[in-house]
């Protein structure tokens, strides 16, 4: 990784973004999304989970959404490194020191203690 680098995951497709106004996608139109099998994939159990969080108002701004899928990527990773024991052990135990967390800041925190990372 660089030094100073800042790695940042962006979906505008179904993410807020705020003008003089909130803008937003209502999930709740997007049926799909929480009728998938996440024994298939496990996004769709990322949108059911979102779901509850936001009692399907999608309008709410629900920090805790964002770190649902800091948790999916870990896992995605953790699946990626299948062998790999020394890393997957850390990962899973980085994913359960987040899971519980309200918010990707707070998730943040945790990271930078974990590896001394400083702003």
């Amino acid at each position: 990784m660089i030094k100073d680098s800042c790695p940042k995951i962006i979906d505008f497709s179904l993410s807020r973004i705020s003008s003089d106004k909130i803008v937003f996608i209502d999930l709740q139109e997007k049926h799909w999304l929480f009728g998938g099998d996440e024994k298939i994939d496990e996004q769709f159990g990322v949108y059911k989970s979102m779901k509850r969080l936001t009692n399907n108002n999608w309008l709410i701004h629900t920090p805790q959404n964002n770190v649902l899928w800091l948790v999916y990527f870990i896992n995605k990773i953790i699946y990626l490194t299948d062998g790999t024991i020394k890393m997957s052990r850390f990962l899973i135990k980085l994913r359960n020191k987040i899971k519980d967390c309200k918010s990707a800041e707070q998730a943040y925190q945790i990271l930078i203690n974990i590896f001394g990372i400083y702003k």
